[in-house]
């Protein structure tokens, strides 16, 4: 440390001879042409410039000395953001999903409210899980669109589609044709539906 303060005062020394040669230059040209006013504003001029760039020289070796080294700007760019559609389609299908879930309730909802029940007690309850099996499709469908926000969508949507396909479809089976052969399927369905929400959450 005490090398570069002693280089650093020579370097001052030998900027500061030199502008003392500078100014007595400068006072022998000034007196010679002080009869040019012109000339005499030029000089002036010269003489700072010249007294500046020794300062600045002289500044910058003793930093350069002493180890200071001004920061550097970074200059950062600026990524324009990607569209919405290109980041939701990065974390899965499940929008398209979503849609085409939604399509076909659309589909049976209206199939299933335009058709006609037995009005025996049997073609009650088949209207009944018919209007249950439409509700909960519609609601989980919506739940789709929410699936690449989750921190796991795939688990959670593949609980959910589960849910949709045992759930809802063996309901609506049963609503349409009466048949009871896969009912045993529709408490599993509601078991995936109550995973998928719970996906959600982790």
């Amino acid at each position: 440390m005490y090398a570069y303060v002693v280089h650093a005062v020579q370097v001052y020394k030998k900027e500061t001879d030199r502008v003392h040669r500078k100014v007595v230059r400068y006072t022998i040209t000034t007196d010679k042409q002080s009869a040019n006013p012109a000339a005499h504003c030029q000089n002036s001029l010269n003489y700072r410039a010249n007294t500046l760039q020794v300062a600045k020289a002289a500044a910058n070796s003793v930093t350069d000395c002493i180890g200071l080294k001004p920061k550097k700007i970074e200059v950062v760019k600026m990524i324009p953001p990607e569209p919405l559609y290109k980041l939701v389609s990065a974390t899965g299908p499940f929008v398209r999903l979503a849609a085409l879930s939604g399509a076909t309730a659309v589909i049976l909802g209206a199939y299933g409210s335009h058709r006609a029940y037995p009005k025996e007690a049997q073609g009650q309850e088949q209207k009944r899980l018919f209007e249950i099996a439409s509700r909960y499709h519609f609601i989980h469908t919506l739940a789709l669109f929410g699936l690449p926000m989750c921190r796991m969508p795939f688990v959670a949507g593949t609980f959910m589609m589960s849910g949709i396909v045992l759930f809802c479809g063996t309901c609506y089976y049963y609503a349409f044709t009466g048949d009871k052969s896969y009912s045993k399927l529709t408490p599993i369905g509601g078991t995936c539906l109550i995973l998928g929400w719970l996906g959600m959450v982790i």
